[in-house]
């Protein structure tokens, strides 16, 4: 279903106001899309709230122009207001094993892709393509850049733990 918006802030599934703007997850486009799907907009806020920081929403729902334009696949999530693309201004990994948590699925790009993060609640298997960036190049040279060993075992059994 639709999320409701209300005073411009999307509601959770049970009333509850979020932390996000209509004008944060619109389509970027001219049309003013902005039917992000409830299932989404309650991940969202999860996360958000699980943070206790903002969360930087940098796409929401998209037109087919506008999906187009960024090079979105013809069956995309943020078609059906099921995906957000987030930054967070700090860690990405960390902003990824966070998602993990609230979404279907994730997926991690690099930092030269901005550094962000692509969630979704798209209903199929949970799949594990969240450390693979979007051209195939796998991020564990960025994970022994900047963490331990263990670090890197726990995110192996995060993602081995998927099903």
């Amino acid at each position: 279903m639709i999320a409701r918006i209300f005073q411009g802030y999307y509601l959770t599934t049970d009333g509850r106001i979020t932390h996000f703007t209509r004008s944060e997850l619109s389509c970027r486009d001219s049309c003013g899309r902005a039917d992000m799907q409830e299932l989404a907009i309650d991940a969202l806020e999860n996360a958000r709230l699980e943070a206790g920081q903002p969360l930087f929403p940098t796409s929401g729902v998209r037109c087919g122009a506008w999906n187009d334009r960024k090079g979105g696949s013809a069956n995309s999530p943020h078609l059906r207001g099921e995906a957000v693309d987030l930054s967070w201004g700090q860690d990405t990994f960390a902003l990824w094993l966070l998602l993990r948590k609230h979404f279907r699925r994730v997926c991690m790009y690099s930092r030269s892709k901005g550094g962000h993060c692509h969630a979704d609640m798209w209903i199929t298997d949970r799949v594990i393509w969240d450390v693979v960036t979007k051209d195939g190049n796998f991020l564990i040279a960025d994970f022994l850049e900047r963490y331990k060993i263990a670090m890197i075992g726990d995110a192996i059994n995060e993602i081995l733990g998927a099903t």
